[in-house]
């Protein structure tokens, strides 16, 4: 499972808001403590972003103290307010154990909430927590669905899984032409797994291969 995080420095660029800004000002200049002060002040006023901003500062530590209670705090402020990388930021957390007791049955509740906003990152978990099985009941058209929703939004080791499935008949009928459009969309993204997989289908079944640039 993937956790990633958004630098203060460069997602502060994608959102508007004079206090934000002076966040980020502060923040590029090397005054950290200036820069968290203005984002707790304004986490406190309801500013999601700055809530979302200040939890990954607590969380990853690096310019201020490392404390995971006050992470999840502002997660979930924020994941209340619907933000879909705080609800993944969350699921993650429940799902190690990080900060809080590990949780699989709330870890997959955050990720789920995540994926349905659009996280691709959150897609991709839920999908591969159904298609395991290891903490919840195995459901492989779940993952089918869940992998094609972040498949097409970019994610290549999505993009792999469904050719794997496709190829298996794991909650879709087999279909290797369809597994060689997933496998070449992910080789394109450098998803090497799949480059390999190309290469044996198309020895084993040239048909399929018919459209491989």
């Amino acid at each position: 499972m993937k956790f990633w995080i958004v630098l203060l420095s460069l997602s502060l660029l994608l959102h508007s808001g004079d206090a934000l800004q002076k966040a980020k000002t502060a923040y590029d200049s090397g005054q950290y403590l200036k820069a968290k002060n203005i984002l707790k002040k304004s986490a406190h006023s309801g500013n999601v972003h700055a809530q979302v901003e200040l939890g990954l500062m607590y969380y990853t530590g690096e310019i201020i103290p490392q404390k995971y209670d006050k992470a999840f705090y502002w997660f979930e402020k924020a994941a209340n307010k619907n933000d879909a990388q705080s609800q993944y930021n969350l699921g993650n957390m429940y799902e190690h154990g990080t900060g809080v007791k590990q949780d699989y049955e709330k870890a997959l509740e955050y990720y789920e909430s995540s994926a349905s906003n659009g996280y691709v990152d959150a897609q991709y978990n839920v999908a591969t927590f159904y298609y395991d099985g290891k903490y919840t009941k195995q459901d492989y058209k779940k993952a089918v669905f869940w992998y094609t929703e972040a498949a097409k939004n970019g994610d290549s080791n999505a993009q792999y899984n469904l050719g794997v499935m496709y190829v298996k008949a794991e909650g879709v009928k087999r279909n290797k032409i369809i597994a060689f459009e997933y496998w070449l969309a992910a080789a394109k993204g450098s998803n090497s797994e799949a480059e390999d997989s190309l290469d044996i289908l198309c020895k084993e079944s040239p048909w399929a291969c018919n459209n491989r640039d």
